[in-house]
This record gives C-alpha cells, structure tokens and sequence, in this order.
C-alpha cells in the first residue's frame, strides 16, 4: 500500500503479475506484506454475497476482509495472517 494505489502482484514459476488500484483513503506510511494466494482466493469464495467489501492491511498484521452482506443483514469478516519469511 502506497499514498496513492494499492498494489497487488505475484510471482510464479509460470508468470508473474502486477494490478494496481486507486484507493482513496490517507495512508501515512508504505507497506508491504506477503500472503498465500490459496487462502486469499478461499475467502475470494464468498464475494458472491456481497456487491462491496472493504480490505484492511499493514505491515506485519492480518488482511482483514470485510464483505457487507447484499441483504443488508450483516457482513462476512475473514482474517489472515501474513507469510514469515525466513531468511
């Protein structure tokens, strides 16, 4: 996360890709976090119930996905902690 885009990319042993989005909020500070795309794409699953989510993240703590419910009734919230790299 950037002052001005979030930035998702991946590498892989077929290709590597990058997307980057305007979002609109404040952010102080650059940061950079890694996470396991299965489970992201697991949590994806469920974007069928909701037309909005929001996403918070940092450096260092989970991804938190918000989806608000499309009734109206609530939201669906995951969490996912970030990968440690070890060198």
């Amino acid at each position: 996360v950037t002052p001005d885009y979030l930035i998702i990319s991946t590498e892989g042993a077929t290709g590597d890709a990058e997307v980057s989005y305007i979002h609109g909020e404040h952010v102080k500070q650059v940061y950079k976090s890694t996470f396991n795309i299965d489970r992201i794409k697991d949590m994806l699953e469920a974007s069928n119930l909701s037309e909005q989510c929001e996403l918070s993240l940092g450096e260092d703590i989970p991804l938190n996905l918000k989806l608000k419910l499309v009734t109206g009734d609530g939201e669906l919230g995951f969490l996912l902690a970030p990968r440690i790299e070890t060198d």
